[in-house]
C-alpha cells in the first residue's frame, strides 16, 4: 500500500486504519487466520480490511481492536484533550458522502480515536 504524500489524504480514507491493523497484527505475531478467528471474522474479511479493499464495519473494527489490544475512543470535535503519541485520528470529512479521513499522529501505533 503506497504511503500518502505529506499534506494529501490517503487514496482511500480507511487506508491508514488498514495499515495500522496489519502492522499491529504482525507486531503481535498473529497470522491473518489466527487474528480472524479470534475476532470472529472470516480470514477473507480480515484480508480485505487489511488490504484497504473495504472500509471496516464498526462491529468488525471493535472485534479486531479487542483482539489486537487496541482502544477505540470517541472525542468531541475540537477537543483539547491530549492524544497519546500512538494515536491514529479518524475524522469525518465535510464531503457529501461523509467519508472518513485518517491521519497518523506518529509512526507508533496503539489507539484509534474517532473525532466527530
Amino acid at each position: 500500500m503506497a504511503e500518502p504524500q505529506p499534506g494529501h489524504p490517503p487514496a482511500k480514507p480507511w487506508a491508514e486504519l488498514a495499515r495500522v491493523i496489519k502492522a499491529r497484527r504482525a507486531l503481535l505475531g498473529l497470522t491473518q487466520r489466527q487474528a480472524a478467528e479470534l475476532s470472529d471474522l472470516s480470514e477473507k474479511a480480515l484480508r480485505d480490511i487489511e488490504s484497504g479493499a473495504v472500509a471496516p464495519r464498526l462491529g468488525a473494527l471493535l472485534a479486531i481492536a479487542e483482539t489486537l489490544g487496541l482502544d477505540l475512543a470517541l472525542i468531541p470535535r475540537g477537543s483539547r484533550m491530549p492524544l497519546p503519541p500512538a494515536a491514529v485520528i479518524i475524522e469525518r470529512s465535510n464531503d457529501a458522502a461523509g467519508q472518513l479521513d485518517v491521519s497518523a499522529s506518529s509512526r507508533k501505533r496503539g489507539s484509534v480515536f474517532f473525532a466527530g
